[in-house]
């Protein structure tokens, strides 16, 4: 657990230390930051949630330095979320900014959830060995991305329709200028 937190920070680090040129110019980065941020905020509320639950219960945690540590943390990556994700929203339009954070955000988060509670490893009963949670959980997460990908293709592809251009103009933007070449970069 402390690797994958080390990793996730060092990445981290790394996007933030990127020139705000390539920031601007692809809207992953923004968005990655802003989904390595949510899984590190989502695994120390958990943390704290315990930690305030344990508490009422009798068993005083905020005697010792994690919570607090916890506690911390999740305001510090709540606040680089907010920065990074209305950057994001004033160099890109919410129709490039949502989806990609969206699915980023899902899946930085399933994957520190998996990481904090050892799902890895634990998919299948012992009596099922060849049973396919792993393959159909895995399955329903590319079918969600891709539906999430298409409604905002066609949500494009009627916005820029719906403008009075032309369908020449439409392919143009939708495949030379649009927001997979901010996401990837041209091809």
């Amino acid at each position: 657990f402390l690797g994958f937190v080390g990793m996730v920070c060092g990445l981290l680090a790394a996007l933030l230390l990127l020139g705000e040129g390539v920031k601007r110019r692809y809207v992953a980065v923004y968005a990655l930051i802003c989904s390595l941020s949510g899984s590190l905020t989502v695994m120390c509320v958990k943390a704290t949630s315990t930690a305030i639950i344990l508490t009422f219960q009798g068993h005083n945690q905020f005697k010792h330095i994690l919570p607090w540590v916890l506690l911390l943390t999740t305001i510090g990556t709540v606040f680089v979320q907010m920065r990074y994700l209305n950057l994001a929203m004033m160099s890109f339009g919410a129709s490039e900014v949502v989806p990609v954070y969206y699915v980023l955000f899902t899946f930085c988060s399933i994957l520190g959830g998996m990481v904090l509670y050892k799902e890895y490893h634990q998919n299948c009963p012992p009596d099922n060995p060849s049973c396919a949670y792993t393959l159909w959980f895995s399955l329903g997460c590319l079918v969600t991305f891709a539906g999430v990908c298409l409604i905002t293709l066609g949500a494009k592809e009627n916005a820029i329709g719906s403008d009075g251009h032309g369908a020449d103009e439409v392919g143009h933007r939708l495949s030379g200028s649009g927001w997979a070449d901010k996401l990837w970069g041209p091809g």
